[in-house]
């Protein structure tokens, strides 16, 4: 055996212990700049729920991503996650929020209305893509009593050279947003099975106009839009997806920014 061998196998044991208590997702064989981190997790039981007889008692189960070095990106994933549970009560952080849940809890179950219905928070930050552009999505579900609980997506696109949130505008041409929406109006009827001119009284659009919203993600087929439940159709529709393909708004966007890895420009 090699003395050439035996320095590569080490090399390799020692950085396999090394990184063992991080997570770094593969990237392609171009670009290996990834983004260090751990998980956090968050759990709370019902105190009153008798284990014994193989209950699920957990109430809170949240986990999300804390990266090395990255205060910025951190501070916006803990606040997009505490707008899960919003009441008038403004929390400083995850932990506050949970927290502040167990309590309305417990006042819930004080209330001779209670019945035996527990609260519930669930919420799971995923990391989609960690290169240059760092892909996150928050996938919650809350239920606070009521008919039925509620789900939310949302997304985050983090420029990691930049170190901030990218937006939509920081990839479009200026003023090109207004062709944008036409061109996703478009893809949006075709998918809805709904023709040019027919009036779009079915949904939640406000006027009945069609708009974009800003929960997107940058894909590498193209941008990814997702409407929540009840934001543009009844809780019994669901969520809707709009792709909008790079290919057809190929002449809006900046030959030079955080995806203009994901397409060709002409």
């Amino acid at each position: 055996m090699s003395r050439l061998f035996l320095f590569l196998a080490a090399a390799v044991l020692f950085c396999s212990c090394s990184n063992s208590n991080r997570t770094q997702l593969s990237q392609d064989s171009v670009n290996t700049d990834t983004a260090v981190y751990t998980l956090k997790l968050i759990s709370e039981n019902d105190k009153d729920c008798d284990s014994t007889l193989s209950k699920d008692c957990k109430i809170v189960d949240i986990s999300y991503p804390i990266f090395e070095s990255q205060p910025a990106l951190n501070d916006s994933i803990n606040k997009r996650i505490q707008k899960i549970y919003t009441t008038e009560t403004s929390y400083e952080s995850v932990s506050g929020m949970v927290q502040g849940f167990m309590a309305d809890y417990r006042n819930f179950k004080a209330d001779p209305n209670f019945n035996n219905r527990r609260y519930t928070l669930i919420s799971k930050t995923k990391v989609l893509t960690n290169n240059q552009l760092l892909g996150l999505m928050i996938e919650s579900y809350i239920y606070t009593g009521g008919a039925h609980g509620g789900t939310f997506h949302g997304f985050i696109n983090w420029d990691t050279q930049a170190r901030k949130q990218l937006s939509i505008y920081d990839v479009l041409k200026p003023d090109t947003h207004d062709s944008l929406q036409v061109i996703a109006e478009k893809i949006f009827r075709k998918n809805e099975g709904i023709s040019s001119t027919e009036p779009l009284k079915q949904y939640f659009f406000e006027d009945d106009k069609f708009v974009l919203n800003e929960n997107y993600l940058f894909t590498s087929e193209g941008i990814k839009y997702l409407y929540n439940e009840y934001e543009i159709k009844p809780y019994s529709s669901g969520r809707t997806e709009l792709l909008i393909p790079y290919d057809s708004i190929r002449s809006l966007l900046r030959p030079e920014s955080a995806i203009s890895h994901l397409f060709k420009v002409d």
